[in-house]
């Protein structure tokens, strides 16, 4: 009886064991070791899956460039929307590409960080340290010309299980090998509403400004950026196909059918108005010669 005991607790070990090693690459897709994968199963995990209108947990925690900790919620707070990235620190090759590419964006974009959008860039190597992350933040953000830019572009590190969490959450798959340091990612962006709903991707680092920029107006509910920009946005449409942002010829009508009825509703009463005034001057002209008062026009 001990051992029929004994071999069924060794079995329901055993499948545990299985069903948490097989489970784990399905359930931290976001990161998988290399020294699990052969080469095409490495190649298959990088990359993204769009979680459009998926929303982030906030709960995470993470350290600022300053060395305090801090949760998403702190910034991700119904203001504005925002770019999130999740490069290497100390990756030499596309992570410095995309890293560039945004500080290119931010000059070529007539939006205004911080009051527009902010940036949240989050290490995937929890060895990385605040220290370094305040080096990079202090680098990529003197780069920019547009003033503001550092209060507005965050920069943290993580523990594994929270980096792990956002990367999973928005959708970016990456394997490491934390041993050796060693991390093979995608690159490209994400924006989020104000309220840190996935809104848009951006693959690589080679994505339009003007794309990014009507993304991240349409994002804020054409709350974010001038009039025009507003108006621009709500003329545009997300076309899968290309990639990119196109005018809509049906919203562009109806934007101007509605300023050419309401340019006509505002001479007609102009009109009317002007009239009216003249009948008026013309009926105090009559008055006054029938009474003999002089009278100036």
């Amino acid at each position: 009886m001990v051992s029929l005991r004994l071999k069924i607790i060794r079995a329901l070990l055993l499948i545990t064991a299985i069903g948490v090693s097989s489970g784990c690459p399905v359930l931290c897709r976001a990161q998988v070791s290399f020294n699990n994968l052969s080469a095409a199963q490495v190649e298959s995990h990088i990359g993204f899956t769009q979680l459009v209108n998926h929303h982030v947990p906030l709960d995470l925690t993470f350290t600022r460039a300053t060395g305090s900790t801090a949760k998403l919620s702190q910034f991700i707070n119904g203001r504005v929307p925002s770019i999130v990235l999740m490069p290497f620190y100390k990756c030499k090759a596309g992570c410095t590409l995309e890293m560039h590419a945004l500080v290119s964006d931010i000059d070529a974009m007539h939006l205004r960080p911080g009051k527009d959008y902010q940036i949240l860039t989050v290490s995937i190597n929890p060895s990385e340290t605040p220290i370094l992350a305040a080096q990079l933040k202090s680098y990529y953000t003197e780069q920019t010309k547009v003033p503001g830019v550092s209060s507005a572009w965050h920069f943290f590190t993580g523990d594994e299980t929270n980096i792990v969490t956002l990367g999973h959450a928005i959708g970016y798959h990456w394997v490491q090998d934390l041993k050796n340091q060693a991390f093979n990612h995608p690159t490209g962006i994400v924006v989020l509403t104000p309220r840190g709903r996935i809104f848009r991707y951006f693959y690589g680092t080679d994505y339009n400004s003007k794309d990014l920029q009507i993304a991240l107006t349409k994002a804020g509910d054409n709350k974010v950026g001038t009039v025009v920009q507003q108006i621009l946005s709500f003329c545009c449409t997300w076309n899968p196909a290309t990639g990119h942002y196109g005018l809509v010829l049906q919203r562009l009508l109806f934007i101007a059918c509605s300023a050419t009825v309401v340019v006509i509703v505002l001479g007609v009463t102009g009109l009317l108005f002007l009239e009216r005034r003249i009948r008026r001057l013309r009926g105090r002209s009559v008055i006054d010669n029938n009474s003999g008062t002089p009278h100036a026009v």
